[in-house]
């Protein structure tokens, strides 16, 4: 399948209208010949996920990070980024990133941590236009006691950690947003949520959350997002009739003690 023809195939499930003004989805490199016949699904596009795509027989790398977001002057082997391209281009394959298109998506990020979790009526903390999914979401679940909540989530997600701020009180109401959320803890707030889980919090976004009486569940950003990545892997499977294949989360979190 030529590359175009396969980015036109996944746009119902991470369309490029969907991702925000400063990303930099779509396709980052593109092999010599311009055909794709084998996905590699991946977190992030690093050298270790290249060389792993390649000896599956994967032409493709599809990544929910972008390889690219800041401007480059240089590619160099000295540095992730420029190590990454060169292995990409050594080994004839291709990159494409879907990460706010995928965040946005109504199979995406959110929903599918939703899903996960057994959220119902789910809806987005800030709607988008169109088909656009939009940013974040809230569902109920019948009622569980909050420390339960935390072993469902680091369960179903595959979490090596999870910090909880707030009462123990039983929660029926779940606001949530994959990666970095603090920008909508008080839409999670106004949604009626008791709670809102999510990654990359500061200090101040707990305290102020805490103040308006929301509970906070901070999780890794790199796990909350790569429990998403076998849904994103089947999606573009479905949409495009290729075969994927689900690279593991990369080792980068630390020990935990």
């Amino acid at each position: 399948m030529r590359i175009g023809d396969f980015m036109s195939s996944i746009s119902s499930v991470a369309s490029p209208d969907w991702a925000e003004d400063w990303d930099n989805c779509g396709v980052t490199v593109r092999s010599r010949s311009g055909e794709v016949a084998k996905v590699a699904v991946a977190l992030d596009p690093t050298v270790e996920s290249v060389v792993m795509a390649n000896s599956k027989g994967c032409d493709c790398l599809l990544t929910h990070h972008p390889l690219i977001f800041s401007p480059i002057r240089a590619v160099s082997p000295d540095n992730p980024v420029g190590s990454a391209l060169m292995e990409l281009i050594s080994r004839d394959m291709s990159a494409i990133c879907c990460h706010t298109n995928w965040d946005s998506s109504p199979y995406g990020t959110n929903v599918s941590l939703s899903r996960s979790i057994g959220l119902t009526d789910i809806i987005p903390l800030v709607p988008g236009i169109g088909d656009k999914w939009g940013d974040g979401a809230v569902g109920n679940t019948s009622p569980i006691p909050v420390f339960d909540l935390v072993e469902l989530i680091k369960s179903r997600w595959n979490l090596s950690f999870a910090r909880v701020w707030g009462a123990p009180v039983d929660i029926t109401r779940v606001a949530l947003c994959g990666g970095s959320g603090a920008s909508l803890w008080k839409k999670a707030f106004a949604s009626g949520a008791q709670v809102y889980i999510t990654a990359d919090l500061k200090y101040h976004d707990i305290q102020d959350a805490l103040f308006s009486g929301l509970s906070v569940i901070q999780v890794d950003h790199g796990e909350m997002e790569w429990a998403t990545m076998a849904d994103l892997a089947d999606n573009v499977s479905k949409a495009s009739g290729l075969e994927t294949v689900l690279l593991p989360i990369p080792e980068v979190s630390g020990l935990i003690f």
